[in-house]
């Protein structure tokens, strides 16, 4: 079969770069068989980019929310029981000398996942793509998880740092924020779970 195709090729002068004109030839030469070259036929590069840019976005949504969400999970399971381990003059000293590296890294974490998850979002209703009901929920999830900061962790971070929380009443507002991290870190899970799902589609 392959030495006859190629010679049909040959014949007709068929540009062998172009597997195309090539499997063309090769549906002459085996007219019972078209079904063969049917499957090995594929779409050229101008015609089919091989990255396009919705997919882009969604991989770079997805990394965007593994990492925030991987930070999330280590500050639950690390930082958060130590915290309320120490005693509230310990907590407020580390608070104070420790608090702008914790922001520092969070931050722009944070606005670059849930833009990269919006912006994904967006191109896939433009697109109007098969996972788009995916990627919105991806979207509307990392919205919900930016909305924590200002609803509750804004004032609490800032009563942290101030020390205007009485000893006594702060095991009760640690667990209060736990409480309320580990929230967003599953609303997050849910969020890169569907964008997963998005990009995998």
């Amino acid at each position: 079969m392959s030495r006859c195709a190629l010679t049909r090729c040959v014949e007709h002068s068929v540009d062998l770069s172009e597997p195309n004109r090539i499997l063309a030839a090769v549906d002459q030469s085996l007219p019972h068989f078209p079904a063969l070259t049917a499957r090995l036929r594929t779409p050229g590069i101008k015609d089919q980019p091989m990255f396009q840019s919705t997919e882009v976005l969604l991989f770079l949504s997805s990394a965007g929310l593994g990492l925030f969400v991987g930070a999330l999970l280590t500050e639950a399971v690390v930082l958060v029981p130590m915290w309320r381990a120490l005693k509230a003059q310990e907590f407020f000293a580390l608070h104070a000398a420790h608090a702008h590296r914790l922001y520092a890294f969070f931050a722009p974490l944070t606005v670059c996942a849930v833009m990269l998850a919006v912006s994904a979002a967006i191109a896939s209703v433009a697109k109007s793509q098969q996972y788009v009901s995916a990627a919105v929920v991806a979207a509307a999830l990392a919205l919900v998880m930016l909305a924590t900061y200002p609803l509750y962790f804004r004032r609490a971070n800032a009563s942290f740092a101030e020390a205007s929380i009485a000893p006594e009443a702060l095991p009760a507002e640690l667990a209060r924020w736990a409480l309320w991290h580990w929230f967003r870190t599953v609303v997050g899970l849910a969020a890169l779970a569907s964008s997963l799902l998005a990009l995998c589609a």
